[in-house]
């Protein structure tokens, strides 16, 4: 999806709640840092949203933040300083998060409107497939495997393939299907 947005002149910019200070300084900067690193346009900005400010149609933002959950410290400071101060158009920001947003988001006014929550379904079998092959050569028998362990769920899916396409070349075939049925009981069931 970020490359399409990319392709459509639409500047993406990821951050991962986990891997910032769960302080509104700590916040900033990485946002800051982030846009540094990501944005085409070079020059400093004395605000670290100030990009932000000055999305439009033309210049199109799209703010992803994964682990929204680990954010909960900060939330209040999304929800009062800023998202409102976003522009109504050009910035669309999209929260992954393994817990739904509060009921508050919805009941305020502003805010309330414009939230569009889309719960992650299990992938269809094509798409689980899809997904599997684009690792590369895997076997269709451990392809298949993969897809009837995860049911299909991204996350199960995403890190089970991860893994075994890290690790499928340091065992043998047999030992292989072994590897796979352990670190589907041992990881994701605990």
């Amino acid at each position: 999806m970020a490359q399409i947005a990319q392709n459509n002149h639409t500047c993406v910019v990821t951050l991962d709640g986990s891997a910032c200070l769960k302080t509104p300084t700590g916040f900033f900067e990485y946002l800051s840092a982030t846009f540094h690193f990501a944005y085409l346009d070079s020059r400093e900005y004395a605000n670290p949203v100030e990009p932000l400010y000055h999305a439009d149609a033309d210049h199109r933002i799209i703010l992803t933040i994964d682990h929204f959950e680990q954010l909960k410290l900060i939330e209040r400071l999304f929800i009062n300083d800023f998202l409102p101060r976003l522009p109504d158009s050009g910035v669309a920001v999209i929260l992954a998060s393994r817990l739904p947003l509060p009921r508050e988001w919805q009941t305020l006014s502003e805010l309330g409107q414009k939230i569009v929550e889309l719960p992650l379904a299990a992938f269809t079998y094509k798409e689980t497939v899809d997904y599997v092959e684009s690792y590369g050569a895997i076997e269709q028998e451990v392809i298949h495997k993969l897809i009837r362990l995860s049911s299909g769920l991204p996350l199960a899916l995403a890190l089970l393939t991860d893994f075994w396409s890290l690790h499928w070349h340091l065992f043998s075939m047999r030992h292989r299907k072994v590897l796979l049925s352990f670190v589907i009981r041992g990881s994701l069931v605990t």
